[in-house]
């Protein structure tokens, strides 16, 4: 079986680490020929980030998409108390996002799951569920469907997002 990394196969992956080589040593050709060729493929179902951005090939360079501290809405409620919600990103086509969530001292969300692969990426404080306690730099990935609650005794602010499968 052909060796794979984060769902990317051998020759993505030697495609993807050429790039960064090309473009650490400055070497604008063989970035531009790698770019000319097509997109890099980071996901299993093949869809390129070209298909939500654009299409670099022959186009103008576009500037990254940017969410700066002062654009972000204030925090949300969510549907849990004590569990405040930030949505940074959005793809209402594939229903990916990124959100920064502040889980309140106390706070306690009864188990459920998600439909999608859920990372979750601790900035500030921790918090539990079943398996563990997570602090803060541990990162945690929960598949479609897994059943899980959270706690948080003393406060957590974590960064989650939410993917397709």
């Amino acid at each position: 079986m052909p060796e794979k990394v984060c769902g990317l196969a051998a020759p993505q992956i030697r495609r993807v680490r050429d790039l960064r080589s090309a473009q650490k040593q400055g070497d604008p050709d063989r970035v531009a020929a790698d770019n000319a060729v097509g997109a890099i493929h980071y996901r299993r179902d093949d869809r390129a980030v070209s298909n939500i951005f654009g299409n670099a090939t022959g186009a103008q360079p576009r500037p990254p998409f940017v969410v700066r501290a002062d654009d972000v809405a204030d925090w949300q409620p969510s549907d849990v108390a004590g569990f405040l919600l930030k949505t940074l990103f959005h793809d209402p086509v594939t229903g990916d996002q990124t959100v920064l969530m502040r889980v309140e001292p106390g706070a306690y969300a009864a188990p459920h799951s998600h439909d999608q692969v859920e990372h979750v990426y601790i900035l500030e404080g921790s918090f539990s569920d079943e398996y563990g306690t997570y602090h803060v730099g541990d990162y945690l990935v929960r598949t479609p469907g897994s059943v899980h609650s959270a706690q948080c005794d003393r406060g957590a602010t974590v960064l989650l997002m939410y993917t397709r499968p």
